[in-house]
């Protein structure tokens, strides 16, 4: 597993931002097609933990997924894909088609141990096998791609692009449409919604700007008038981590703006806001350090009891975030008798704690 992706900067922080449900429905509210947004009913908006994006390709990647039923009552769910782009990729469809087909699958798997438990209960009320089992079908994903790279957005919107001479073959190649919010082609005034999602879609934005000290100054002020709310402060240490990864700044621009900015965005209240962001990051380090430790430690005991641990095992513990989740399993992979015992154990832990 390539290491710089999991420590990427632009994917840690668009999973912490857009995870929140109230930066999520606003960024639907104001990115997506009005037409489309007026079908969906936001109040059922949540995050998808459990899908297949999430559990297998979490640890490398950030894409979200969020479920959503529409306003005119059908049991429909609209899957909505967030992939989220810092550089060009001329593969993202190609991508994009794998998380709709994983997506797909697991909604599959899912329906198929519904039926069954339908089936096993009607037969011990002594009615027909089949009695209120629906014609199976899954659910429509509608792919979003969020770019703020440096470089124009020129992938071709078409998949066969990728396809080596399809010429005549074309009709047998997948299409699917999707929505794609390109931050460089925004002007600072159109960027809309809420403050966290503006500060957010901001920051990406002037990520590699010269000019970024000012802009990240008038950044911070736009959340003054919102630290009494618990979340903020939280969100402006997310948003202060992140401006300082990029390699212009870093730690001796914490050190040299951070003092200066947050006083003449906070005022008075400027220097415990400094403390508390401080402490929040020591907490944050203290309990990556801890869950990271223990993540190894299942790891390399899955190594040792089972011989050998495979990728896509290795990927879903790396997604887990959850240090007691880790500890449990910890034990697990001695008291299990085989991988695939630990594979089922794994995935009960998972869902109890869903």
């Amino acid at each position: 597993m390539d290491e710089k992706k999991i420590v990427n900067p632009h994917a840690n922080f668009f999973q912490k931002v857009f995870s929140r449900h109230d930066v999520a429905r606003d960024f639907i509210c104001n990115y997506l097609p009005e037409k489309l947004v007026k079908q969906l009913d936001l109040n059922t908006l949540e995050l998808d933990r459990e899908s297949f994006v999430d559990i297998l390709l979490s640890a490398t990647q950030s894409d979200l997924v969020f479920k959503v039923k529409r306003k005119d009552g059908k049991k429909l769910l609209i899957y909505i894909l967030f992939e989220h782009k810092s550089f060009v990729d001329r593969w993202v469809l190609f991508q994009l088609l794998g998380y709709i087909v994983r997506i797909s699958e697991r909604e599959r798997e899912i329906q198929s141990v519904e039926r069954k438990k339908k089936r096993q209960a009607n037969l011990e009320q002594d009615l027909p096998e089949n009695t209120g089992i629906e014609k199976e079908c899954i659910t429509v994903v509608l792919p979003v791609i969020m770019y703020h790279g440096q470089k124009d957005w020129n992938v071709d919107e078409n998949l066969s692009a990728v396809y080596c001479s399809a010429d005549s073959f074309v009709n047998y190649v997948p299409e699917f449409d999707f929505e794609l919010i390109d931050l460089s082609s925004f002007k600072d005034h159109q960027i809309t919604g809420n403050v966290y999602l503006r500060v957010a879609m901001l920051v990406m934005k002037h990520y590699n700007s010269d000019q970024f000290d000012e802009i990240f100054s008038t950044m911070l002020s736009l959340l003054a008038e919102h630290l009494n709310e618990v979340t903020t402060i939280h969100f402006i240490a997310t948003v202060t981590l992140y401006s300082s990864s990029h390699q212009l700044r870093g730690k001796k621009w914490l050190t040299s703006n951070i003092e200066n900015n947050y006083i003449k965005a906070f005022g008075e209240k400027g220097g415990n806001v400094m403390n508390t962001v401080g402490n929040i990051w020591i907490e944050q380090g203290i309990k990556e350090g801890l869950i990271k430790k223990a993540r190894e430690m299942v790891i390399e005991a899955t190594k040792i009891k089972y011989n050998n641990a495979s990728q896509p095992l290795t990927s879903i513990l790396q997604s887990i975030k959850d240090e007691e989740i880790l500890n449990n399993l910890f034990r697990e992979v001695f008291l299990c008798n085989n991988i695939s015992e630990f594979q089922h154990k794994l995935e009960k832990i998972r869902a109890a704690e869903a």
